[in-house]
């Protein structure tokens, strides 16, 4: 957070910043002043750059596309290799009984 708020050469939100951390306007810890959690400071902290917080959200939206990409993928899978079993399974049951046309057909499925 501090080298976002240098980057935007921001003054005032620096020195809130060190504030809310226990500092003085040079980042200096003073024991005697009260700090802020690290949740109250992050919430100031996007409220005052919302960019941040939108740039998070489509990050995490991204994420979560190529998340749900990859399970339907592994479900694709899964099914096909099913299926495959199942036709294995048939086709063993098939020979055991020693007929001689198979009833089913695996070719167009």
């Amino acid at each position: 957070m501090e080298s976002y708020i240098r980057a935007k050469n921001d003054k005032d939100n620096l020195i809130e910043f060190y504030h809310q951390r226990g500092c003085d306007e040079n980042g200096v810890r003073i024991e005697a002043m009260a700090v802020e959690d690290y949740f109250n400071i992050r919430d100031w902290f996007l409220k005052e750059y919302p960019e941040l917080q939108e740039y998070a959200d489509e990050i995490k939206a991204a994420k979560e596309q190529k998340k749900a990409a990859r399970y339907a993928e592994k479900m694709a899978k899964k099914a096909e290799e099913m299926k495959r079993f199942i036709e294995l399974t048939l086709l063993s049951s098939f020979r055991k009984t020693k007929q001689t046309d198979c009833p089913i057909s695996f070719a167009n499925s």
